[in-house]
């Protein structure tokens, strides 16, 4: 099912962020230019978001016979979640650039 490869591939990205923030003791350094959102928080909601996407309710719906429109819903929402998982990947790749400067310029 789609949507248990995406709760994975979700849950491994947000892993490997985590480790990645630990591993630069960046938590409370700010995730985003010109906002005070920290890694701390950006991750909070990370998780936020996925255990509402993921819920087990999420995929209790999925058990059910489901109509047209709700089999449309769910192609939408699982394409989506797809878009967002590749969007998560690309911004680690961000962050870990930013993290390995910020840990250059504190080596400085």
């Amino acid at each position: 099912m789609r949507l248990e490869r995406n709760k994975e591939k979700d849950m491994e990205l947000q892993a490997e962020f985590v480790a990645l923030v630990h591993a630069y003791e960046a938590w409370s350094h700010k995730a985003f230019p010109q906002t005070d959102v920290t890694y701390t928080e950006y991750i909070n909601l990370l998780k936020e978001k996925s255990s509402i996407e993921y819920s087990d309710a999420e995929f209790e719906k999925l058990k059910s016979r489901l109509e047209r429109h709700q089999i449309s819903d769910y192609i939408e929402k699982v394409k989506n979640q797809e878009e967002a998982v590749v969007a998560l990947q690309a911004d680690i790749a961000c962050q870990k650039k930013k993290l390995q400067s910020l840990d250059i310029a504190k080596a400085s």
